[in-house]
């Protein structure tokens, strides 16, 4: 999506989706509305045809099966070191794809920095983005929105800032990670001052930013608080 006419584009904004892939409607508006913040933003579809049916449950049978199978595109996090030094050779096709979108927009918009905004699952990609430097993939800052699976490791490997938006209800279910990713943002700023953020949205429930209900006011106004919060961050720092 492009910024709206008569509207300087001056940076470049990747959006990746969660496991519901890129048909969902209110991510695709999520691209539409990073593009009004001045952005050409661009979603690409990392999952192809394999992503989870929004009408399904997580409590299906089958869903076991597939998340088995999404792992061999997205790495769980390891606080293994050596772990992340495997990451190209065992997932090339993720990374391939990432670099393959962002050397295309590159190539097209020399001049314009690139970030990167995840939701959820996306917040795998951006992950594995940050502990490469940025000349090979070219994304230069991430803001992930409610990535409940995220851990301090993401912070201690990243080679860009990040920023972290977390919702209450994922602060609850994963405490310990919640804490290790906030403690991870000081001890990373006093070794090589490179600064995260990790910012608790209170009262919100997993996927408000990308699959809430817009109908609803409060929860249609903290979904554009972090989106504003996400745009805000990638211009600070890119």
């Amino acid at each position: 999506t492009h910024p709206a006419a008569g509207t300087e584009l001056n940076k470049i904004v990747v959006l990746f989706h969660d496991i519901y892939g890129f048909g969902l409607p209110n991510t695709r508006h999520a691209t539409d509305y990073m593009a009004g913040h001045g952005f050409l933003a661009v979603m690409p579809n990392t999952l192809g045809d394999d992503s989870w049916d929004e009408n399904r449950s997580l409590a299906s049978e089958d869903f076991g099966a597939w998340w088995v199978r999404a792992q061999l595109l997205f790495p769980q996090m390891s606080s293994d070191p050596h772990f992340y030094e495997q990451v190209d050779e065992n997932f090339p096709l993720v990374l391939s794809t990432i670099k393959k979108v962002t050397s295309h927009l590159k190539s097209a918009y020399p001049s314009q920095p690139i970030g990167a905004m995840g939701f959820c699952w996306g917040g795998r990609q951006i992950d594995l983005i940050a502990r490469h430097p940025v000349n090979e993939v070219h994304i230069g800052a991430g803001a992930l929105l409610h990535a409940g699976l995220m851990d301090g490791p993401s912070i201690t490997n990243a080679l860009f800032p990040l920023k972290f938006i977390v919702t209450e209800d994922d602060a609850v279910k994963f405490p310990e990670k919640y804490e290790r990713t906030v403690q991870a943002v000081a001890d990373v700023k006093a070794a090589n001052g490179l600064v995260h953020e990790v910012v608790l949205y209170k009262g919100m429930q997993h996927g408000f930013a990308n699959r809430g209900n817009y109908k609803d006011e409060h929860e249609w106004s903290e979904t554009k608080r972090a989106r504003d919060e996400a745009a805000e961050w990638l211009k600070k720092n890119l």
